[in-house]
């Protein structure tokens, strides 16, 4: 599950995410911001991990 985890961190990229969000941190109160940002976290993790674990399944 740590591999997952990091895989998922390596797989988002922060670093370039601040670059993509910026102009929609700039419109938003940091309280609103980080709820969506760790929305659309959650949801992109529950995504990749669904695929990690049935991917396989699925497209066989």
């Amino acid at each position: 599950m740590i591999k997952l985890a990091i895989s998922f961190l390596i797989f988002m990229n922060p670093f370039a995410q601040f670059l993509y969000l910026k102009n929609v941190a700039d419109e938003l109160d940091m309280k609103t911001f980080m709820r969506v940002y760790w929305r659309a976290s959650l949801m992109s993790f529950i995504v990749c991990a669904a695929f990690a674990f049935l991917g396989e399944d699925l497209f066989t």
